[in-house]
């Protein structure tokens, strides 16, 4: 899962290119990519409650 601030790091990192967090969720929206909160919440439930 991507998030805004994940992705920001990648990007200066490979290009040296410093960019707004802002901006960064506009490009990531732009491409399709939102918030996934399922990981999280699988990685949290209790398989006995089932």
């Amino acid at each position: 899962m991507w998030t805004r601030k994940t992705a920001m790091k990648l990007i200066e990192r490979e290009y040296d290119i410093k960019m707004p967090i802002r901006t960064i969720g506009d490009y990531l929206k732009c491409l399709s990519f939102t918030p996934q909160n399922s990981a999280i919440r699988a990685y949290k439930q209790n398989p006995k409650s089932r």
